[in-house]
């Protein structure tokens, strides 16, 4: 998700700022190495860009110095990054990849008719995870479905507990990618009838039956405007709110859906991502 993010954000810098200086760091393998990237940066740049939640949640513990910019992340809130996402506070702004999850859980039941019982997979560890359950428990209960919801990490242990609620209406990965990258095999035969769903779109292009996924490319080129914004025009960051995918697309691997008996109606091919 990163990497989708960084390219539509280098691809809009080179569109509306061809001669910005970009100093781009590879991921950063440990906490002490972002400290101590932050830290540089702020004797040394005008504005910065961190990634990823826990990137985010890092700079929740520890204020920038110089306008920064969050993305590829949860809800900046959730992650206790930002408190006020449309006057944001704290030298912190940025774009963030969630989407409301009753709207997410509505798209699952327009796809798989009946849908009753729920159970939420997340990374055990991940900032995200936490986001992910505490927001998919909340929308069930206004749904009236019934959910449950598991932290794991690992193959076996995933697999293990897909076996152990396969009977429920549907399954669902978080938007963590250690969850599906590898794993979609290994997770569709353990669910056996159940659909699995996901909150990323990675997921369904692996094998899983449908997300409704922000656009990470979309995400990066409003990043990048929400940043000169800030590092050219002399807007500071309050007046520049958290940015969301306004129009999320609803993405359904048609093999799988095939595979599980499935319909599509005809009303969600417009606009639909389908992959065969």
């Amino acid at each position: 998700m990163a990497k989708r993010v960084f390219a539509g954000f280098e691809e809009q810098i080179k569109a509306i700022a061809p001669d910005a200086n970009l100093e781009i760091r590879p991921a950063l393998g440990s906490a002490a190495e972002l400290e101590a990237a932050i830290s540089e940066f702020e004797g040394s740049k005008k504005v910065m860009v961190i990634l990823r939640s826990n990137g985010a949640k890092a700079l929740g513990k520890r204020p920038p110095s110089i306008p920064t910019f969050i993305g590829g992340a949860n809800h900046p809130g959730q992650l206790g990054v930002i408190a006020d996402l449309s006057a944001p506070e704290g030298n912190i702004t940025g774009v963030t990849y969630y989407i409301d999850y009753e709207t997410r859980l509505e798209s699952f039941q327009a796809v798989i008719p009946d849908l009753k019982t729920i159970h939420l997979i997340v990374e055990e560890g991940h900032p995200s995870g936490p986001v992910d359950a505490e927001g998919t428990m909340a929308a069930c209960a206004t749904l009236n479905l019934t959910c449950t919801s598991s932290a794991v990490k690992g193959r076996d242990a995933i697999v293990a507990d897909i076996e152990k609620n396969n009977g429920v209406s549907l399954i669902v990965l978080g938007n963590q990618a250690p969850l599906y990258d590898q794993n979609m095999d290994a997770i569709n035969a353990a669910a056996g009838d159940a659909p699995v769903a996901a909150y990323a779109a990675g997921a369904v292009k692996l094998g899983a039956l449908t997300a409704l996924s922000a656009d990470d490319h979309k995400l990066g080129a409003m990043l990048a405007t929400k940043l000169m914004e800030v590092a050219s025009s002399g807007v500071s960051v309050q007046e520049v709110p958290v940015g969301f995918d306004e129009d999320p697309t609803l993405v359904v691997n048609m093999t799988t859906l095939s595979s599980l008996g499935l319909e599509l109606a005809p009303e969600l091919f417009e606009g639909a991502e389908l992959i065969e």
